[in-house]
C-alpha cells in the first residue's frame, strides 16, 4: 500500500524528564488547504536505552489516542 504524501510532518517528543521511563512520541501531518491536522500516531510510553535505536514504524503504529 503506497504511503500518503503530506506537505508537513511534525514529530513531538515528550522526554518524560529526559532520563525518565515515560517518554512518548506523537506524529501529525498536514497538507496545504486542509482545515485539520491528521494524527498519524501516538506511541506507548517507552524509555530509550543507551544502545536502543527506535524505528519510525514502531513509534508511529499506535493510533489508539488519535
Amino acid at each position: 500500500m503506497p504511503m500518503k504524501s503530506y506537505d508537513v510532518i511534525a514529530i513531538g517528543w515528550d522526554v518524560g524528564g529526559w532520563q525518565g521511563k515515560k517518554q512518548a512520541v506523537a506524529i501529525a501531518a498536514w497538507n496545504r488547504g486542509d482545515a485539520q491536522v491528521t494524527w498519524l500516531g501516538i506511541s506507548r510510553a517507552f524509555s530509550f536505552g543507551q544502545s536502543t535505536a527506535a524505528a519510525f514504524a514502531t513509534l508511529a503504529n499506535d493510533k489508539r489516542n488519535r
